[in-house]
């Protein structure tokens, strides 16, 4: 039996993928990873910049970021050296206050291994333009690393998941821990402490576990009593080490690890000759399609192909064809989609492709430079009062050849607007 292993954050290398039945009898296949972070601010300070540091990957590794309601989509650069990426969520004009809670999150391409990883909060001062800058923060604790492999073992086949404290600076984290799992893939905007899939968790440790630097904890779990699509899901609440005891809860983080049990090798699951691509469509659009190609081993031995759509994560009840029609475009269809395909010995899932809404042309963007400015302004006001010879391109926004207080107020309602 082959195992597909999703892995959150987490170094994914396959040296443990060694036993009685041998690597030869079984394919493993790293897909990628989930991972999210509920983080106070304990800085004292108000805040409005975290920074997530991941020593190993690089930027074309991060391939979905988690989108804060207050810090919006984070930026995503090289650390010094490319030895590393760094995922900044900032927003100049918010501030989180000291003791409040926000949320981040990253997913990281299965098989990168990442050797280190920090979290910090960065004090900044709101709406005040070019704040002295604040004095250097202590270093950050460097929260524990967690690694996922797949044991072939006598015994059967175990998802083995290792937690392991690497603070250069020597000093202790607590953990405590809880799990649940999913009969189905869950998606990085479940893994939220509010979220019903997070609160039905249940604990593993009765009480705190301290975890000195160079230490390991361990969990594992039966591969074979897991469903063919599953999510084994797992807490860590980290607190610092407060002189032997638990002090403040630094992070809560949220792994996600989705396991597909196969009837048979990879080579012989279907595969995708055409992904889906992203669609950009004006509001109220009908009749937009996402489609894929797919192909796979005869038929006759291994099973006819079969199709199920997904928005978000989610299956679409009956669209079960290679091509998916969209009867209408609005902020509840557009998003991710994805096909998932299977036959006898198991399911692969294509790219995603996103339904984007298309902002319409401004009223009022006379260059057609995509935004309603001072240049706009600037060349409507030489041809206000004139009628007749006046042209769109000179000002004239409201058809009847007269450049008047009607075009300057269309103009002024809109002025800023950013159009696509």
């Amino acid at each position: 039996m082959g195992v597909m292993w999703r892995a959150g954050l987490a170094s994914l290398a396959l040296a443990g993928l060694i036993g009685a039945f041998g690597a030869a009898q079984a394919d493993v296949i790293i897909i990628g990873g989930l991972g999210n972070f509920d983080t106070p601010n304990n800085t004292g300070d108000d805040c409005n910049e975290f920074d997530i540091e991941l020593e190993g990957p690089h930027c074309e590794d991060v391939y979905h970021t988690y989108y804060n309601p207050n810090y919006h989509a984070p930026t995503v650069e090289p650390l010094p050296g490319n030895i590393g990426v760094r995922i900044v969520y900032r927003n100049p004009q918010h501030a989180t206050h000291a003791g409040a809670v926000e949320h981040f999150g990253v997913s990281i391409h299965g098989g990168v291994q990442i050797t280190a990883q920090r979290f910090q909060w960065i004090p900044g001062t709101v709406g005040v333009p070019n704040p002295p800058p604040p004095p250097p923060p202590p270093p950050p604790l460097a929260m524990p690393i967690i690694r996922s492999e797949v044991l072939f073992l006598p015994s059967g086949i175990v998802l083995r998941e290792t937690v392991e404290n690497v603070d250069q600076y020597g000093r202790s984290v607590w953990i405590k821990r809880s799990e649940t799992t999913a009969n189905r893939e869950v998606a990085l905007e479940e893994l939220m402490p509010g979220d019903p899939l997070i609160q039905g968790a249940t604990p593993i440790d009765v009480e705190f576990e301290r975890l000195h630097p160079g230490e390991l904890m361990i969990e594992e779990e039966d591969a074979d009593s897991l469903a063919e699509l599953s999510s084994h899901v797992m807490v860590y609440e980290v607190y610092s080490d407060n002189n032997g005891v638990p002090g403040v809860l630094l992070n809560t983080m949220l792994m996600a690890s989705v396991t597909q049990s196969t009837a048979c090798p990879q080579q012989y699951l279907p595969y995708f000759t055409e992904q889906p691509v992203d669609v950009w469509a004006p509001p109220g659009e009908a009749f937009i399609t996402f489609s894929v190609a797919a192909d796979g081993p005869d038929p006759e031995s291994y099973g006819d192909i079969e199709y199920q759509w997904r928005h978000e994560g989610a299956d679409m009840p009956g669209e079960d064809n290679p091509t998916l029609e969209i009867d209408h475009v609005d902020n509840t269809t557009a998003g991710a989609y994805t096909c998932v395909i299977r036959n006898g010995c198991g399911s692969v899932s294509s790219d995603a492709a996103y339904l984007r809404i298309e902002i319409p042309a401004c009223p009022g963007d006379i260059n057609g430079d995509g935004e309603v400015n001072q240049a706009d302004l600037g060349m409507l006001l030489p041809h206000f009062g004139m009628s007749n010879g006046a042209t769109p391109a000179d000002g004239d926004l409201d058809g009847d050849q007269d450049v008047d207080q009607a075009d300057l107020g269309i103009l002024l309602s809109n002025f800023g607007s950013q159009c696509r």
